[in-house]
């Protein structure tokens, strides 16, 4: 089993969608430990909605807060214990999706990336361009360089900007897995779309030869 966390250089920036088009075109599960808020409709709800025939797993923990973990956890009274937080059993490659930034706490004196290191994931980074993406994205990637994880590559959500993108591939000398664009409506059939293009991509091949995984499905 191959895990591939999906990790945001911050709120709100994709990691959902980014999630739903990955398990389409991998084939994979999906699994997101920790659950803040809009309990109405999960994220775990958006991908069983975009990608039926996935296997979802329930979250670790499911905060009525929309706030950081650990604030949440607190105001609810729960113990966020890394003992209640286990990968589920499954058999094929998962899509593990983060909560936030890899910086964001989930107790106290703990952070998710402290957390989701130990599991020998492979990572994926989700950046959504606006006014200082460019600094967020690479303190992400820079983070996660220190820990030696494995870096995948970038997703970016919104229409081109070169001199963004550009700056951010050269710098960090990841490669591009994808682009979200800005849709009016997300589907099953818009998502089936998004995974065959970027199975067919030349960003594939750089994937491919990292992990060996989109090119052998």
């Amino acid at each position: 089993m191959v895990l591939i966390m999906v990790c945001g250089i911050g709120t709100d920036v994709g990691k959902t969608i980014a999630s739903a088009i990955l398990v389409e075109a991998l084939g994979a599960g999906y699994w997101k430990p920790l659950q803040a808020g809009m309990l109405e409709e999960t994220d775990t709800h958006v991908i069983e909605r975009l990608v039926p025939s996935a296997a979802c797993y329930p979250e670790s923990f499911r905060f009525v807060h929309p706030l950081s973990p650990h604030h949440a956890a607190y105001l609810e009274g729960l113990d966020v214990n890394d003992e209640h937080i286990n990968i589920p059993k499954h058999d094929g490659d998962l899509i593990i999706e983060s909560s936030g930034g890899v910086l964001v706490p989930y107790q106290k004196d703990r952070l998710l990336i402290d957390l989701f290191c130990k599991w020998n994931c492979e990572w994926v980074i989700v950046s959504r361009h606006y006014l200082g993406s460019i600094n967020h994205t690479l303190l992400t990637v820079d983070v996660l360089q220190r820990r030696r994880v494995r870096l995948l590559g970038i997703i970016f959500n919104g229409n081109p900007e070169p001199f963004s993108e550009e700056a951010i591939i050269s710098i960090s000398g990841l490669p591009m897995i994808g682009r979200i664009y800005q849709e009016a409506q997300w589907t099953p059939s818009l998502i089936r779309r998004y995974a065959w293009e970027w199975k067919h991509s030349v960003w594939s091949k750089e994937i491919g030869n990292v992990s060996g995984i989109l090119l052998h499905k």
